[in-house]
């Protein structure tokens, strides 16, 4: 009984692991297209839990480097209802960030591994 239930559901989960295409040609994973759904949504989520609700407002704060302002507020300004505000009067701990090059980046993550310095 165990051995056939098993062998049961074994079938059942393999057929419902596979798409056809419109042409039966390569088959697609649909677990593997299920949980990349859901990584993306938890992704999401995770973003969205970060932003405080203020009305009918969403407010996030995050650091850049000034190189990257200009940059930030093109991407970022391009969506309706969205500004970027430079905010100083805050008590939050500043981010610690160095430049890295292709000669600093394994070093980097060593630092990454046992801890970044404060600011």
């Amino acid at each position: 009984m165990y051995v056939e239930t098993r062998k049961q559901l074994r079938t059942q989960l393999e057929d419902f692991d596979e798409i056809e295409n419109d042409n039966n040609e390569k088959k697609q994973s649909t677990i593997f297209i299920y949980k990349m759904f859901l990584a993306q949504e938890k992704a999401l989520y995770k973003n969205l839990n970060m932003l405080k609700a203020q009305n009918q407002t969403f407010i996030g704060f995050f650091w850049a480097p000034v190189e990257n302002e200009k940059a930030i507020i093109d991407k970022i300004g391009t969506d309706r209802g969205t500004r970027v505000v430079p905010y100083d009067d805050h008590t939050i701990a500043k981010p610690t960030f160095f430049k890295s090059t292709e000669f600093i980046e394994v070093f980097q993550e060593i630092t990454d591994t046992y801890g970044i310095p404060s600011y």
